[in-house]
């Protein structure tokens, strides 16, 4: 209480004042105190418990959640648990996304009034990772033109599907398309007769699978990379299918070891 008596003894309150507030705070405190009642049979507990408990009439398994940064704590059901900590987990999968759509020019306004329109249209209330895609597929129509913009959303598009636990391959070969359509175009800009190259990752700590090793280092046209697309491989041995090959643009060189000219 030392804090308490500090904080209105600036104020030039007397003891008799002090005391006062010191009983109101100890009521207060006291009237914040959650109760502790099994939340299957309504019996009333002995104490509240600090971790998971077993309720001594009915038996069953009483979980206690905590809310406003632990400030807060309720006794609950198992089905309850397990209802607030999927709502956890969606609201943090959404807030995530909504963050990186911000990266991309998309304010939090713009998702909710999409969120509203889709809800019109369906009925379905919990729409956010519908919404999420939809701008998403907002922002490639509208950087249509810009590779190095596609290329960035086809991964976030992938990394987002990969979390949701769908399959993303289809949009990390529409990546490496952007990509060389990019590299393609500024090839055009530079008075140097050149290819692409893929370079396979030998950092150690995210290396390209043996595979794609085995790409490392080959040379192809702007057009046959694009009919062929070697890369990403169909069969990369990396587990979560996010490969470690990329395209590089190599400058050409003439039997005497000069840059060939345009």
């Amino acid at each position: 209480m030392r804090i308490i008596k500090w904080l209105f003894g600036n104020k030039n309150v007397d003891a008799e004042q002090i005391e006062s507030q010191e009983n109101n705070f100890e009521i207060v405190k006291h009237e914040i105190e959650p109760e502790a009642i099994c939340p299957y049979c309504k019996t009333v507990l002995k104490k509240f418990p600090v971790r998971k408990t077993t309720c001594f009439n009915c038996g069953k398994s009483i979980y206690i959640l905590k809310f406003n940064n632990y400030t807060e704590k309720k006794l609950v059901t198992e089905e309850e648990k397990n209802s607030y900590e999927f709502e956890q987990k969606r609201i943090s999968f959404r807030d995530r996304w909504l963050s990186e759509l911000k990266i991309y020019g998309v304010k939090e306004d713009t998702f909710y009034t999409r969120k509203k329109e889709l809800f019109l249209k369906s009925g379905i209330e919990n729409n956010d990772n519908d919404v999420i895609w939809s701008l998403f597929n907002d922002l490639l129509i509208k950087n249509s033109n810009d590779y190095h913009a596609q290329s960035n959303l086809y991964l976030s598009m992938a990394i987002y599907l990969f979390q949701e636990g769908k399959p993303f391959d289809y949009l990390l070969r529409e990546k490496c398309k952007a990509d060389l359509k990019r590299l393609y175009f500024e090839s055009l800009e530079s008075r140097f007769v050149s290819v692409v190259q893929i370079i396979a990752s030998s950092d150690g700590h995210s290396p390209a699978c043996g595979k794609c090793q085995k790409l490392d280092g080959v040379q192809l046209t702007f057009e046959d990379a694009l009919i062929k697309m070697p890369i990403p491989l169909k069969d990369c041995e990396i587990t979560n299918g996010f490969h470690r090959c990329f395209y590089h643009p190599k400058n050409l060189r003439d039997e005497n070891g000069r840059l060939m000219l345009k």
